[in-house]
């Protein structure tokens, strides 16, 4: 006010708010569209809103709302100075199923179960009776591969289908029955109740492939009508 002014003086203040800095910690996630980088005492009341982590489930914020993890953190209107939030997360479950194809798997299975942290593992075959294990298919897998290795890192539900090729070298017995004579009182011989004898000495060990016809050869028997071929 220069010297020599006269008459009363009113005089206004003017506010600019001040802008406060909303740090955000993702931990490897990214934030979600709308949660601000800043806010001022006029802001309308922020709710914040969910970060998102492949393979992880958000379980909350710390930080300037204390020490145990929220979500749906607020900052209410009237608020000051700069906030710094942390995310926090928890690996998801993922679920594996197998199909084995009535093949089993000695000794521990394997995992039902893994999360994106889970280290490297590989799949146990199967084995099956009269067959080769001819590989699994699954996720990304079209045709059957023998070593499926899951890493870590991965993501997502599972299912595995076995695959198996009938073995050419599979063990098959052919055995050779004689039906049962006896001798009447008249010195005929006649059948005994349609009872049969095993011909132990005609048991024939031979191999094949699985799931086809074996090839035992008919016996004769002297005084005997053998079946057909």
């Amino acid at each position: 006010i220069e010297k020599g002014s006269t008459g009363n003086k009113k005089y206004t203040a003017t506010w600019t708010a001040i802008g406060y800095n909303i740090e955000y910690d993702l931990q490897g996630g990214t934030n979600a569209t709308g949660n601000p980088a800043q806010y001022t005492i006029e802001s309308e009341k922020i709710i914040l809103k969910d970060p998102t982590r492949e393979g992880y489930t958000f379980t909350g914020w710390t930080g300037s709302n204390g020490t145990t993890a929220q979500k749906g953190v607020t900052i209410e209107k009237g608020s000051t100075g700069v906030k710094n939030y942390t995310a926090h997360w928890s690996p998801i479950t993922y679920n594996i199923e197998y199909n084995l194809n009535e093949g089993t798997i000695t000794g521990e299975g394997n995992k039902s179960t893994y999360t994106i942290e889970t280290e490297n593992f590989t799949l146990k075959n199967p084995t099956k009776q009269g067959y080769n294990f001819a590989g699994w298919t699954g996720p990304g897998i079209n045709t059957a591969q023998t070593t499926v290795t899951v890493n870590k890192g991965s993501i997502g539900n599972r299912s595995y289908i076995a695959h198996w090729e009938p073995r050419n070298d599979t063990p098959y017995t052919v055995q050779h029955w004689k039906q049962t004579i006896v001798s009447s009182e008249e010195g005929k011989t006649e059948n005994n109740g349609g009872t049969y004898d095993l011909d132990t000495n005609a048991t024939q060990h031979l191999t094949g492939t699985t799931d086809t016809q074996g090839t035992g050869q008919v016996k004769q028997y002297e005084g005997f009508t053998s079946p057909p071929s």
